[in-house]
């Protein structure tokens, strides 16, 4: 789990975010409509951060532990992908 902490600075937001959100929205998506609501939830508290308030993120990168992650990282390596994936995780013990 990753730990981050955000603090909102003082320079001003542009006045349209349009494009910050096509771009976030279009591309970054929840996989459910509860998910969905929660990211789109999320970047409304971010934008609403008044300066020097501060947030404190956690996050589970799981995607990176399961056989897609490893197969969709290291295509040149075919099969051999998977193999990879768990000699870099064991290293850090998991």
């Amino acid at each position: 789990m990753s730990i981050i902490n955000i603090m909102r600075t003082d320079k001003a937001l542009p006045e349209n975010l349009e494009s910050a959100r096509d771009l976030l929205f279009g591309s970054l998506d929840g996989f459910n409509r509860d998910d969905k609501k929660a990211w789109r939830s999320f970047w409304k508290r971010l934008i609403g951060m008044e300066p020097g308030e501060m947030a404190l993120v956690e996050a589970v990168m799981e995607f990176l532990r399961e056989g897609h992650a490893a197969r969709f990282l290291w295509r040149h390596l075919g099969d051999g992908a998977d193999e990879m994936m768990e000699s870099i995780l064991s290293g850090f013990d998991e």
